[in-house]
């Protein structure tokens, strides 16, 4: 016969705080592009931010933009992190901006409107790092196939940037490519591979979000705002959780 059984709900605890995004691991990443992107064929890397999207910026050096844009150009004795007025000083939470590894650039244009905009331009920055009429891949967060796209236009050519960074890339680089797939494919994309530190700090975030929702749907009473509701759960305030 089948029957109903009330379970309490698992209590598993809290976990402790996991390790936080080290320059050793910093490091391994940014050989494991550099690598990529010699195979690729590309003499430069140019991996674009925003708040919305800066997953791949953030894998790579630990930093997300905040409220602005940002511009990551890797080269193979280079790298150069661009931001803006809000972001520079931020910069540092990378630790490869904090060892040096990573040289940063103030670019006022990557601000938020009406804000001062007495800096070097965008355009500047592309021209002393990316190297004049190379072959360039491109970096967003998603990319293409020829079904998607007009007849006769090439997948490869079909950037996920901002116009603003890919005009300048298009007059300074010989060709400029998606490669957003070097990173974000599921079978070769340099983020399928985990390591322990990184599985431990997603679990952490997991844990966060479910005793937030627990919180909340055992807060939950008739004629309860959503607001009341959100208030209960308690969230914890990972951003990126």
């Amino acid at each position: 016969m089948t029957r109903l059984q009330r379970l309490d709900w698992p209590d598993h605890g809290t976990p402790d705080l996991p390790p936080a995004f080290s320059l050793a691991e910093a490091e391994a990443r940014m050989a494991a592009v550099r690598s990529a992107m010699a195979g690729a064929g590309y003499a430069a890397l140019v991996v674009y931010g925003d708040r919305e999207h800066a997953a791949n910026l953030h894998w790579l050096t630990g930093f997300d933009p905040r409220f602005e844009e940002a511009v990551l150009v890797v080269t193979e004795g280079d790298a150069l992190l661009i931001a803006g007025n809000e972001c520079l000083a931020y910069t540092v939470v990378s630790p490869l901006v904090a060892a040096g590894r990573v040289r940063t650039g103030h670019c006022a244009s990557l601000s938020l409107p009406s804000q001062p905009r007495g800096s070097r331009r965008l355009w500047q920055w592309l021209e002393e790092v990316v190297p004049p009429g190379a072959r360039i891949g491109a970096v967003g967060w998603k990319w293409y196939g020829s079904d998607e796209l007009a007849p006769g236009q090439d997948p490869a050519l079909a950037l996920d940037i901002p116009a603003f960074l890919a005009d300048p890339l298009r007059q300074r680089a010989g060709r400029v490519e998606n490669a957003t797939a070097l990173f974000m494919h599921p079978g070769h994309g340099l983020r399928v591979h985990v390591t322990v530190d990184e599985i431990a700090r997603l679990e952490f975030s997991n844990h966060m979000a479910a005793a937030a929702l627990k919180r909340m749907v055992f807060s939950f009473r008739e004629g309860m705002t959503d607001f009341a509701a959100v208030e209960a759960a308690r969230i914890g305030g990972l951003p990126l959780g």
